[in-house]
């Protein structure tokens, strides 16, 4: 999951933070659903149907949201599958708007989003609909023992305060609209206003007939928050086994646990039948950064001899973008330019080769315009000579080999940080400046503080102070 955290942010770097985020959540009630019900069933009796009905229904999201542009037209797009505890699944979805399209003003906000309960005489269909799924339950005073109360208070920040329009506020955190109109809905013998309603999009809610909260993103460290929120992995269990009988044989050691997976009958028939568990609307391809002869090699237990084998018959993503470039400057050496079609791949820095070329064990040209974009693994600076080379292949293009790297006005140094130096990207600190502030777009807070004080103990940052972020 961190892989793909670190994935998304890529994508964050290249198209811009998210505008918007989105969760979906599955309806027992659905007419698919209880339609295709034996007498005597419920819902939580077929996991089967409920994988299909919501998979189905998220094809239909996606469908109105990337091609019907419900909410505008996306420019890119990751979502994630979870499911609760008792077995229903969600979605969360980040989408991020082309430029036309991004909500700027209140004014955008509110033609999209909603957090009041709809007029009943006006539109008795959405308020029902929105009465059953997007009023945020007793709370609070009215129900200290709710699932969402976390030392005294709502996590969720509910009851929200009235307000006569939407704010977007200075924390990232939009304040929508929420007017004092005297509309409520009964909610288990309590009046839930406009204070109690979910953000939603009428639209969508309408067609759905679903639990789908509307939020917008407004600050980077929000965006960070939330890509954290989506990315949180599986959930755990934690499982004590023990013996009650009588007669039972006491255990001298520490109560044993199994902390484990916890995978609920939805999910497992969800992976079962193979249906997504994550998508995202351009590929990240992630771009080794090795030193000569320690490609990264996978193996199973007791067959490294044979991993090691297939090992040498195959190429890194750098062993194989040194070669591409070789063969490009042997093809205008040859010809003086090179032929038509082909692209030349040393006019590209190595994390931009995958937008014009295909791996398969070789860097061969794009033939069909997908978007996909590359992400180089991140170096720290303790490891000296990777963080180096890594340094290197950021700034410079058309790196033949090992050695050519190693070339810097014609001199080839005995190391990467040497050559790095000659370079000019460690004579100074401006180089662990633009570290920290790459390190800073895609790691969280106690991540950063880790980050950096390894600069200062393996970076030679002299002085530190202007480091600090």
């Amino acid at each position: 999951m961190i892989a793909q955290y670190q994935d998304a942010m890529t994508i964050v770097s290249k198209y811009g933070k998210p505008d918007i985020f989105l969760t979906f959540t599955c309806n027992p009630s659905w007419d698919e659903i209880q339609r295709n019900l034996s007498p005597n069933q419920s819902a939580s009796d077929r996991p089967d149907l409920i994988a299909r009905v919501f998979n189905l229904k998220v094809k239909a999201l996606c469908h109105e949201l990337f091609k019907k542009k419900a909410l505008g037209e996306v420019s890119a797009y990751i979502y994630v599958i979870e499911f609760q505890k008792r077995g229903l699944p969600h979605m969360h979805m980040l989408i991020t708007l082309k430029g036309g399209w991004k909500m700027h003003t209140a004014a955008n906000v509110d033609s999209l989003i909603s957090a009041e309960l709809p007029c009943s005489t006006d539109d008795n269909e959405l308020f029902e609909i929105v009465s059953k799924n997007m009023i945020h339950r007793p709370c609070g005073l009215l129900n200290p023992s709710s699932p969402c109360m976390k030392n005294g208070s709502c996590s969720k920040r509910f009851p929200k305060p009235f307000r006569a329009e939407t704010s977007l506020s200075v924390d990232g955190y939009p304040e929508y609209r929420r007017r004092n109109d005297g509309r409520s809905v009964t909610c288990r013998g309590t009046s839930m206003d406009n204070r109690f309603v979910v953000p939603y999009s009428p639209y969508l809610t309408r067609m759905f007939r679903a639990h789908i909260n509307v939020e917008v993103c407004a600050l980077l460290h929000v965006v960070k928050y939330v890509y954290k929120y989506v990315y949180k992995g599986s959930d755990r269990a934690r499982v004590r086994l023990s013996q009650t009988s009588d007669d039972a044989t006491t255990h001298d050691e520490i109560i044993s646990y199994i902390d484990a997976r916890y995978v609920c009958a939805p999910e497992a028939i969800h992976r079962i039948f193979g249906f997504k568990m994550h998508a995202r609307s351009v590929s990240v391809v992630r771009l080794q950064i090795h030193l000569p002869g320690f490609e990264t090699v996978c193996f199973v237990e007791g067959a490294e001899q044979q991993a090691l084998d297939n090992a040498s018959a195959r190429v890194s993503t750098l062993t194989a973008y040194f070669a591409k470039n070789q063969a490009c400057l042997d093809l205008f050496r040859l010809h003086g330019s090179l032929p038509a079609g082909l692209v030349d791949s040393r006019n590209y820095h190595y994390f931009e080769i995958p937008e014009h070329f295909v791996y398969q064990n070789g860097w061969t040209e794009r033939e069909r315009g997908a978007r996909t974009i590359g992400r180089m693994y991140f170096v720290g600076p303790a490891d000296s000579e990777r963080f180096a080379l890594r340094l290197l292949l950021l700034y410079g293009k058309g790196f033949t080999s090992f050695s050519d790297v190693l070339t810097v006005d014609d001199i080839e140094h005995p190391s990467f940080v040497a050559a790095a130096r000659a370079a000019g990207y460690l004579s100074d600190d401006s180089y662990f400046e633009q570290s920290m502030r790459e390190a800073a777009a895609f790691h969280l807070p106690a991540q950063l503080r880790s980050y950096y004080v390894s600069l200062l103990i393996f970076g030679e940052v002299q002085p530190p102070v202007p480091l600090r972020l």
